[in-house]
């Protein structure tokens, strides 16, 4: 370990090595392929199973050169990375057309009478109610509901509400007239379902999981650097360094059409840098060396589709009083609908400067080295909590989820909840976080490279580091006072501001 860097045994990324240019122009040129086509068998799958699509493009250059002989130089390098790798199959539970209003019922009316037919409903748990879709209005009309005096409503209608019957004897039938309309634009803007168990018998269902869909992780990276050298004169030598990178990891929906899905969304890195040094020969025994560099990385994750004003297109309000564009968080356990939505976007903004200076003076056997580091920190972050509103249907009563608890039903179904315009849940939060954070990490060191003999070299030294603590650039930071039971408020009432 060097004492010069500190925590690592190399230096700081915006001082970091890049090739210069010599008196010689030089360059390279590379491309890396991989594709189906080319990769082996799996090993452990039958023989000639087909290989799965795997696309990996890696490509890119360097030059450099002289400008003026002897004098300035160039270098400069690209490279960029294109791949497209599958992540398997997906599974999701979309509406039936009959559920949309366009199946076995009246035009405009919610069939949910596949739920009673036991052939229909592999897969799903409907205990809870058998299969019946109730009116939520009507509850405690029929019996007296589970939890008040003198209950008496069985286990499978535990609110005591009247099963749907469509316009007369029409069971599990949402009539036209009391489907809510926010709902029904939302749920029309599900994909068909493409997937039945003649297809899948082991992964697909007539009602869950009737829709399939191959998911894919896509990663696009573009990274350049470019240098030049200047020499002054036979002891002065000056360098200054750009670089910028972009890359794009994105994974791809479980519905195609609409935000869905765990993990889907882009993460990204956008990091820019710059460095300047400057190296002084002040003796034959003494040379100065300088560095000083400057980093941007915007790095963060946007969801998917979030260009799009969903909940403007459907019609659901007060969406966007926090981030713009995406669609609010819709359902539940993703058993009878699969969720949609996210909580927003996240959002790590960092820039950092960094100072440092090295004087080495050899003498006879040592080589010593002394010198210091400056480096300020700028992190910002900002992430909404249920930055667009989250709805949470009851669905079957299993999930515990939220008002009622566990056993809570509305309708008895996530799809029908939703249509009939009840949810178990609602949620629109402030941004969990919106803050901004400075601070220092400061550096002095002394370093002696003793050559005992030719075999043997001690490496002596010592350096001191200086963190300080964080502070917010608005004093958004609190800590609990477990003697007196205050709050304590960074800069405020004779708090300091870093806590």
């Amino acid at each position: 370990m060097n004492s010069k860097y500190k925590r690592t045994s190399r230096p700081h990324s915006t001082a970091g090595p890049i090739k210069s240019g010599t008196n010689d122009y030089h360059g390279s040129l590379f491309w890396f392929n991989r594709n189906k086509a080319l990769n082996a068998e799996n090993f452990f799958t039958s023989p000639h199973t087909p290989t799965p699509s795997f696309v990996r493009n890696q490509f890119g250059f360097t030059v450099g050169g002289p400008v003026i002989k002897n004098k300035l130089f160039l270098f400069g390098d690209y490279q960029g990375l294109r791949q497209n790798v599958p992540s398997g199959p997906a599974y999701s539970t979309v509406p039936t057309d009959a559920m949309r209003g366009t199946g076995t019922a009246a035009p405009g009316e919610a069939d949910f009478s596949a739920l009673l037919d036991p052939t229909m409903t592999a897969g799903l748990d409907l205990s809870a109610t058998g299969g019946v879709i109730y009116d939520p209005s009507t509850d405690g009309t029929v019996c007296t509901p589970i939890g008040q005096p003198n209950a008496n409503c069985p286990a499978t209608n535990p609110n005591g509400a009247k099963q749907f019957m469509g316009t007369g004897a029409q069971p599990n039938v949402i009539p036209a007239d009391r489907l809510n309309p926010v709902a029904l634009a939302y749920i029309n803007a599900f994909p068909e379902p493409n997937c039945t168990p003649a297809q899948d018998p082991n992964n697909c269902f007539p009602i869950k999981h009737n829709f399939k869909i191959n998911r894919t992780v896509i990663e696009n990276w573009d990274d350049f650097d470019i240098r030049g050298d200047y020499i002054l004169d036979p002891k002065n030598a000056l360098f200054v360094r750009f670089s910028r990178g972009h890359s794009d990891q994105t994974n791809t929906t479980s519905l195609g059409i609409l935000p869905s899905g765990f993990g889907s969304g882009t993460n990204f890195n956008y990091p820019t840098g710059a460095s300047v040094g400057f190296t002084s020969t002040l003796s034959s025994t003494l040379i100065n060396e300088f560095r000083s560099g400057y980093v941007r990385t915007k790095y963060g994750y946007e969801p998917p589709l979030s260009s799009t004003p969903w909940c403007t297109k459907f019609g659901i309000p007060n969406c966007y009083s926090i981030v713009s564009g995406g669609i609010a968080l819709i359902g539940a356990y993703a058993q009878q609908i699969e969720y949609t939505g996210d909580f927003g976007p996240y959002l790590v903004p960092q820039t950092g400067f960094n100072f440092n200076d090295t004087l080495t003076w050899t003498k006879g056997r040592h080589t010593v080295k002394v010198g210091g580091t400056i480096l300020r920190r700028e992190l910002n972050l900002f992430r909404p909590k249920y930055g667009k509103g989250g709805f949470r249907p009851s669905g079957n009563g299993s999930g515990g989820c939220c008002n009622g608890g566990q056993g809570h039903v509305d309708t008895g179904y996530e799809v029908s909840d939703l249509l009939a315009g009840f949810v178990d849940d609602y949620e629109h939060g402030t941004p969990f976080g919106s803050v901004g954070t400075r601070t220092w990490e400061n550096g002095f060191f002394a370093q002696d490279d003793f050559r005992v003999t030719r075999r043997l070299t001690l490496n002596l030294g010592l350096r001191y580091d200086v963190l300080t603590w964080p502070v917010e650039v608005q004093n958004r930071q609190a800590n609990f006072d477990l003697v007196t039971g205050a709050l304590v408020v960074a800069g405020s009432n004779g708090a300091p501001r870093t806590l």
